[in-house]
């Protein structure tokens, strides 16, 4: 893997250069300032895979120099991992919003740096996956439906909204907020009632510009003091804030079906209801407990989708019992992979003989 390093103190690149290359996997690439990153990128001619930042550097910080690089073509997806003495919250959420993979703050172990490295790869390969896997035009004729350029179950990065980040980068800072024990964090989650109906109708350029109104609208009415919110694909959000929406339920629901009515074309933003779910703490205990908090907020909000309908024509009749969505499954499935990691690393370190017993 070839990978540029950016910090303005040599000697954290020396220590990143010593043990990163020790393997003969990688080759590093250092730069002592971001104008000096950035030459570094004009004059290679196959992009970087993957960019460690500081954030506190002369001139330019971190966070503008992952902005300027994700605006460089051939790395609107390649790894940026930051690396930064910064520890506040005020500094996670930039590197995040600005575009960042994953963060690492100083003094850093280096076996977990390498463990980060491997996930922010990880992550950048099923974007490029998720892309090759959207749909071309003409490629899905149901009847009665039109030619879509996307899966309705792709989750693709919502432009415009300061609070938006895409779908993996918020697992990952998720993470980050749990680490830091923030006592009050709260998640709750979002969805388009009837989405496949919504779908059908639209053309992918419509629906898109949907989902985008929709991240505005939830960015509006809770995210401005410091919430992060994705999108998970089939209609669903996830939204994080530093502390619990003090507006109930129901009033957060009013509040952005409202100001999305706002932002909608007359006609449509009438027929597009909002629903969300009930607020979850974020647990902190480990990893694996912060990712299963995204995954119940998930399941909130879609028990509510089932139910609500049904409970206008079935006469308050309980529905059947609801399939797992995709979503829930992939967070299980990610909530596992968080757990092995947390095991490998408790195991990084001990006595060979003890590894496996």
């Amino acid at each position: 893997m070839k990978i540029l390093a950016v910090d303005d103190e040599q000697d954290i690149l020396d220590i990143l250069v010593q043990a990163l290359t020790a393997s003969g996997l990688h080759e590093v690439i250092t730069a002592l300032s971001a104008k000096e990153a950035l030459a570094r990128i004009a004059e290679t001619e196959i992009p970087f895979d993957c960019c460690l930042i500081d954030i506190q550097m002369p001139s330019i910080n971190g966070i503008t120099l992952t902005q300027l690089i994700r605006q460089t073509p051939g790395y609107e997806l390649q790894p940026i991992v930051i690396i930064t003495a910064m520890h506040q919250k005020s500094y996670l959420d930039a590197a995040f919003k600005a575009g960042a993979t994953d963060f690492v703050t100083k003094p850093f172990n280096l076996a977990a740096l390498k463990s980060h490295i491997q996930e922010a790869q990880r992550v950048a390969f099923e974007k490029k996956r998720s892309q090759t896997g959207t749909y071309a035009e003409g490629e899905l004729k149901r009847l009665g439906v039109k030619p879509k350029k996307l899966r309705l179950d792709y989750a693709f990065k919502i432009q415009g909204v300061p609070s938006a980040v895409d779908c993996r980068e918020f697992e990952n800072y998720v993470l980050q907020l749990s680490n830091r024990h923030l006592a009050g964090a709260i998640v709750s989650a979002m969805t388009i009632e009837g989405v496949e109906g919504v779908y059908d109708e639209l053309s992918s350029e419509e629906f898109c510009l949907v989902v985008g109104q929709v991240a505005q609208s939830i960015h509006n009415v809770l995210c401005k003091s410091g919430g992060v919110l994705s999108y998970r694909g089939k209609g669903t959000f996830l939204c994080v804030g530093p502390k619990r929406f003090l507006a109930t339920q129901a009033g957060i629901e009013n509040a952005i079906n409202r100001n999305f009515v706002e932002l909608a074309p007359k006609e449509r933003g009438a027929r597009i209801m909002i629903l969300v779910g009930k607020q979850v703490p974020l647990k902190s205990v480990s990893d694996f407990d912060a990712i299963a908090s995204l995954s119940e907020a998930v399941e909130n909000v879609e028990k509510k989708a089932v139910l609500l309908p049904n409970f206008f024509t079935r006469g308050h009749r309980l529905p059947n019992v609801r399939r797992v969505s995709q979503e829930e499954k992939r967070l299980e499935q990610r909530g596992y992979e968080v757990l092995l990691n947390e095991a490998l690393s408790e195991m990084d370190g001990a006595p060979f003989s003890k590894r496996y017993n």
